[in-house]
């Protein structure tokens, strides 16, 4: 029974690590984790919601310099609106480079970001959680797509 019971508990450490957040404070966890990743890149889908919805303060005064600092660039896709634009516009001194689609045809309703070895962040704002995924399969599966769309983005 014994080697049985070992090999449920092996299999069972191959699942994807999951850390579950709520509250609005809760969502800076994703944002702080990525952090933890200097000079790496980070792949986002930028939700509209994290510039009308979130703490702007947070974002603005804690999170890009921290990120700047740490050389941390960022690969963003967002919805083509006025606001998203303006940040386009700030990609050089932001360490960031974005580009736009149609906000109609390919809604975001949620950030997602690509960080670390293999960690996908998700933050829903106007549901308020998050979470924090670790997975080698999933963030592989991921970084395909979005660069399966990053490329096909003119």
């Amino acid at each position: 029974m014994l080697p049985e019971l070992l090999s449920i508990a092996n299999f069972l450490d191959n699942k994807p690590k999951i850390r579950f957040y709520e509250g609005k404070d809760s969502i800076k966890e994703v944002y702080k984790d990525t952090l933890r990743y200097p000079d790496q890149e980070l792949l986002a889908w930028v939700s509209e919601e994290a510039t009308s919805s979130f703490d702007l303060e947070f974002l603005n005064n804690y999170y890009l310099p921290r990120r700047i600092e740490k050389k941390i660039w960022v690969r963003a896709i967002a919805p083509r609106l006025p606001y998203m634009e303006q940040y386009q516009g700030e990609d050089q001194a932001s360490l960031r480079r974005t580009r736009l689609i149609d906000a109609e045809a390919f809604p975001i309703l949620v950030e997602i970001n690509l960080y670390g070895r293999n960690k996908i962040g998700i933050m829903s704002f106007s549901e308020e959680t998050s979470l924090i995924i670790e997975s080698d399969r999933i963030s592989r599966t991921l970084k395909s797509i979005f660069e399966h769309q990053w490329s096909s983005i003119a």
